[in-house]
């Protein structure tokens, strides 16, 4: 049976980031996030979209592999948990990478992503390539924009429903037996990604 491993955070805690240097010959990565945005779904005023959406979208995503799969994103509730492991689907490991707000908020107000559905690569903008006052992907040139719901109400509401959310997950993680890991996401990228890696083995 091939394994979930599910990273969390709040925004800006570098999920999409370390994820993208993750994906191996054993594993595939999928963002509930990136999926969310190509399906054209509204997230501007930062409210969560409907768990059954969500996972709707995740499972036809997930036919479409046969490794073992990093989730980015995902569960974003204990509802939504619950309902995967329902479906017959088991989660290895949780784990969450720990961003104080102040840090987070910097972090949100510098990043650009890949305006191709298909792409949506993450960046900052103190790294990005900028080409005549115009930023451009690295991966397949594209331009680069702020995310809809990257905004000041947006960003606030996303992370108190996060917070919110997240005693439910850990009850749900003892619940049903799965093992909570707790990163602190100021570390290098580098960093969190070789303590993440130590966790897939």
């Amino acid at each position: 049976m091939r394994k979930n491993i599910c990273i969390i955070g709040p925004l800006g805690a570098g999920k999409s980031t370390c994820i993208s240097l993750l994906s191996t010959d054993n594993y595939d990565c999928i963002s509930s996030g990136k999926l969310i945005r190509a399906a054209g779904l509204n997230v501007a005023d930062g409210n969560l979209i409907n768990d059954k959406i969500v996972l709707s979208l995740i499972y036809t995503e997930m036919k479409k592999s046969t490794k073992s799969i990093i989730h980015d994103g995902f569960p974003r509730t204990a509802e939504q948990g619950v309902e995967f492991i329902k479906s017959g689907e088991r989660i290895n490991s949780m784990i969450y990478l720990n961003l104080p707000y102040k840090t987070l908020l910097t972090r949100v107000k510098n990043r650009l992503v890949c305006s191709n559905p298909l792409c949506q690569a993450t960046y900052n903008r103190n790294t990005a390539i900028l080409d005549n006052g115009i930023y451009y992907c690295r991966h397949c040139h594209s331009i680069l924009t702020v995310r809809i719901d990257d905004n000041p109400y947006a960003i606030r509401k996303r992370y108190d429903i996060f917070q919110k959310n997240l005693d439910g997950i850990i009850e749900f993680c003892h619940t049903y037996d799965i093992p909570f890991i707790e990163i602190d996401a100021q570390k290098s990228t580098e960093d969190i990604c070789k303590e993440i890696m130590s966790h897939l083995k």
